[in-house]
């Protein structure tokens, strides 16, 4: 019964790397920008695929000319 414990938390225990994850989302915001994502990319930003900058594990950003997201 211990071994069966004890495995059972090593495996729970194991840390599984997060990833920033790209959501599926579509907006608009007030000044007429267009921003569209499908699940896991590519970003759109009023049509043009931007480029995609991963900060870290819960965060990243979506640029194209001069707007970002």
């Amino acid at each position: 019964m211990k071994r069966h414990l004890l495995i059972i938390c090593l495996l729970t225990s194991v840390a599984v790397p997060a990833a920033a994850e790209i959501l599926f989302l579509n907006g608009t915001c007030p000044t007429g920008i267009d921003v569209h994502a499908n699940q896991g990319g590519p970003v759109y930003i009023n049509g043009a695929q931007a480029e995609v900058t991963e900060y870290d594990e819960r965060s990243w950003e979506a640029g194209s000319n001069s707007t970002s997201v």
